[in-house]
């Protein structure tokens, strides 16, 4: 008995901003008389741009069709038990995974988890694979995913190990849960890549961006300024508060759902920062709006996608033929660079970087050209 269903489609139709986006489609189960509409939202409202929505709500659209075409029933769809998870197709039990991840991942992995497994699952169904059990998927099906990620798609050695890594992840837990008997991803060698370098601007750079930028851009100026002064990442700082700045303590309070390594840490004020911070008159708004909100303006909205800073950041650079190995992450650099010539201490800069051994900051001052040991080198010795 073959069961009836719509194609599914994008709402609203008109597709306003302003309204909760979905993909619905009408299904009809044969064998229990039932019909109803189904919605699914994934990701979608999350993203602010029409251009962006359009994207994830087609993709979507076409995972859901896919989906149907090959017999699933959503009246059946249930969240599957590891008892017999291993007895549906590979692309259910990801998404069940998913789930179960979501609840320990920060947005951003949540994001990158996400497009990974969508990235997986469409090869799988490209390749035939739809509806391949857990545990038939060996060691070889991952080289040849592989392998289709660096000649088919073009990704870098990098990106090519980060979905390695991801879907290692993904399987592991499948392991723990007795879903499948080995781990396919392990033993696969990594891809050789270049390792990035960490290039600061130098004096006349920083003195003539950071004249540009208050000129041409005021928001995007005190931006770099939480990242030169702080070494706080882009990432961090669309979602730091009005609130979380200690004026007391003259620190600034990193959550742990927004930190890396998942710690509520803090950072200092230094003297130099404090007439920025005065100029913003962040005490005009509520304790809960976010510094860098829309426009990168104090708001109630976090900001979703703050790739447009780096764009407009790459911008002023080069109207100044600055070269593209310098990012808007020098600033960070930068500072570190500066910062670590005025105290010529290790340590304080690793509270700040919020480091946590000493060891990694050596390493980072190192790719940074800086020579820590400054008490030999003030040794004039000669043989």
């Amino acid at each position: 008995m073959k069961n009836d269903f719509t194609e599914p489609k994008i709402y609203p139709e008109n597709h306003d901003l302003a309204k909760s986006w979905f993909v619905a489609f009408r299904f009809s189960d044969q064998a229990s008389g039932q019909t109803k509409q189904f919605q699914y939202r994934g990701d979608i409202n999350k993203l602010s741009t029409k251009k962006e929505r359009l994207r994830e709500a087609n993709s979507l659209k076409e995972a859901l069709w896919d989906m149907l075409d090959s017999g699933w029933n959503p009246f059946s769809d249930r969240k599957e038990t590891h008892e017999d998870a291993h007895l549906s197709p590979l692309c259910e039990v990801l998404d069940y995974i998913l789930e179960l991840k979501k609840s320990t991942l920060k947005k951003k992995s949540i994001r990158n988890y996400y497009d990974s497994i969508r990235m997986f699952k469409a090869w799988l169904i490209k390749t035939g694979k739809r509806t391949m059990l857990p545990g038939s998927f060996t060691i070889l099906h991952a080289r040849n995913y592989l392998d289709y990620l660096m000649v088919e798609r073009g990704n870098s050695g990098k990106t090519v190990n980060s979905q390695m890594s991801y879907l290692h992840g993904f399987f592991s837990v499948m392991l723990d849960r007795e879903i499948i008997q080995k781990n396919p991803f392990t033993g696969i060698k990594k891809q050789k890549h270049d390792v990035g370098k960490n290039i600061a601007f130098d004096e006349q750079e920083k003195r003539a961006i950071a004249a540009l930028l208050r000129q041409e851009d005021i928001r995007i100026y005190y931006f770099v300024q939480f990242m030169y002064h702080c070494f706080i990442r882009r990432s961090e700082l669309i979602r730091i508060k009005v609130g979380d700045i200690d004026w007391v303590n003259k620190t600034i309070i990193l959550n742990s759902e927004d930190t890396k390594n998942r710690k509520q840490e803090s950072v200092a004020i230094p003297t130099g920062f404090e007439p920025v911070l005065k100029e913003m008159h962040l005490e005009r708004f509520p304790s809960d709006y976010y510094i860098f909100s829309l426009y990168l303006k104090p708001g109630p909205k976090q900001l979703v996608r703050p790739d447009y800073i780096t764009r407009k950041h790459r911008e002023l650079l080069d109207q100044l033929n600055i070269g593209k190995e310098k990012t808007l992450y020098s600033w960070k650099h930068t500072g570190v660079v500066d910062y670590y010539n005025v105290v010529k201490d290790p340590y304080p800069i690793m509270q700040q970087l919020r480091h946590h051994s000493l060891q990694i900051t050596m390493i980072y001052l190192k790719s940074l050209g800086l020579q820590p040991n400054s008490v030999m080198r003030s040794a004039e010795l000669t043989l």
